[in-house]
């Protein structure tokens, strides 16, 4: 009896060990994200502190993105829109767009999503476009969100050279606040400031419709990060081709290089974006469009985007 008594303790002891010993195993998904958090956290609401994934996602990456692909390289245009500009001369557009992204830093064990709106105003005089963009978007991940605005003014000077060439140039400047709360670290708000410069050049032949441009972008951040700043060069094409009066097609490729000297050398200094659109002009003055964007080459980080938007002319 005593025996058996002893076998059952021994197992009883042996039981609460291994339990002890599970309960005492750290979570590695926990560990991998917070130190992920730790080192990039902050510069999510700025320019992503020399993590390219980071960069992607952050303050900088996106205004970033809503400067070159709706100022510097936007869409084609449907032939009624093409022909209402000049008809109609409607020296006004107020423009929207919603967008749900998803997101995965694979090495960080940090998943989430970004929705995200877009609400603009141009203005034209002869060839001289100038207006206001106003982004905000929510980041909603595992281990932290937040809550981003901005404030984007730009001004653009259009070119014709012949009846299919015309050429644009775009310079602007930005601003945008971030407040984030993480579960690891403790709560930051952060403020960026930027500008840049850009160009592109557009064959249009009133079927098929080629552009290609490129832009030098500068942002820094209040993070007190050492990784502060970011000099982003963007290079990218566009190719559409129109579906009656009404419709147009387009697919785009966005090529990014991060030429900025940072402190911790990043193993991916570039990467791609691609992507497809579909736009239809509903009336004389309102169009809407549906589009889909991926990231390509960026070391452990994916990320997909589908968007929606809409054009009203006045």
């Amino acid at each position: 009896m005593n025996k058996k008594r002893g076998l059952l303790i021994s197992g009883v002891l042996a039981l609460l060990c291994l339990a002890g010993s599970s309960w005492a195993s750290p979570n590695y998904d926990d560990y991998y994200a917070e130190e992920f958090l730790y080192h990039h956290g902050d510069s999510i609401g700025g320019v992503g502190g020399g993590n390219e994934g980071a960069a992607y996602v952050s303050a900088a990456g996106n205004i970033s993105r809503l400067v070159f692909q709706q100022l510097v390289l936007p869409s084609a245009e449907t032939a009624s829109e093409k022909s209402n500009k000049a008809n109609l001369n409607l020296p006004r557009t107020f423009g929207a767009s919603a967008y749900w992204e998803d997101v995965d830093f694979e090495n960080a064990n940090l998943n989430g999503d970004i929705y995200g709106v877009n609400l603009g105003v141009a203005f034209d005089n002869d060839q001289l476009t100038y207006g206001l963009m106003l982004p905000y978007d929510y980041i909603d991940f595992d281990s932290f969100d937040g809550h981003r605005v901005g404030l984007i003014g730009f001004t653009q000077y259009s070119l014709p050279l012949n009846q299919t060439l015309s050429a644009s140039f775009t310079g602007h400047i930005n601003y945008c606040y971030t407040d984030l709360d993480f579960d690891f670290v403790d709560a930051d708000e952060v403020n960026l400031f930027g500008g840049g410069l850009g160009a592109a050049i557009t064959y249009d032949n009133d079927i098929f419709i080629f552009s290609a441009g490129a832009s030098y972008l500068y942002n820094t951040d209040d993070s007190d990060a050492d990784d502060d700043e970011q000099h982003l060069i963007k290079t990218g094409i566009n190719a559409g081709v129109r579906n009656g009066d009404n419709g147009v097609i387009n697919l785009f490729a966005v090529w990014n290089a991060d030429v900025t000297d940072y402190d911790n050398d990043p193993a991916d200094d570039d990467y791609y974006e691609v992507g497809c659109e579909g736009s239809l002009t509903l009336t004389d003055t309102f169009g809407l469009s549906l589009g889909y964007k991926k990231v390509l080459e960026l070391e452990d980080f994916d990320a997909d985007e589908i968007y929606l938007g809409s054009t009203w002319k006045f």
